[in-house]
């Protein structure tokens, strides 16, 4: 698949930690609807809590960045995965419905078998469909 603009996909480092951790935080709080849980916890809380979860997921599976080719720390979007669980995709609204998430996704190398996403969205359920990712909330935290 083609994207419309250049992008590179590479193996997340170091440097991209904060990208993923706030970007992950931020979409996943703001995707709720009002008066879920997400909204509920104060900030400080869910920050605390959720960044527990996002970075045994990152130590614990891969992660992939999408990024301008030119410049390796402008990024784009990313991926964060282990065995055939999906934990999180997020792409960057202005590069969204192009092809990028589903490329990312792709890198993973998602291993066989009944595949899951640990964290769901509105935005995410296309992507949950096109890879018949079965939303389990429980495989964040459990293989």
């Amino acid at each position: 698949m083609a994207l419309p603009f250049p992008c590179l996909i590479r193996p997340a480092e170091d440097r991209d930690t904060a990208f993923v951790i706030g970007s992950w935080l931020e979409s996943y709080k703001n995707a709720a609807p009002k008066g879920t849980w997400r909204h509920q916890l104060p900030w400080p809380r869910y920050r605390r809590q959720q960044t527990a979860v996002i970075k045994h997921a990152m130590e614990h599976g891969s992660t992939v960045v999408a990024c301008v080719p030119d410049d390796t720390d402008h990024l784009l979007g990313f991926a964060c995965g282990r065995g055939s669980v999906v934990h999180y995709v997020h792409v960057r609204p202005e590069r969204r419905r192009l092809g990028l998430a589903t490329m990312l996704v792709q890198e993973l190398s998602l291993g066989g078998g009944t595949c899951e996403a640990s964290h769901m969205t509105p935005v995410g359920e296309h992507l949950g469909r096109k890879f018949s990712l079965t939303y389990n909330p429980l495989s964040a935290m459990v293989e």
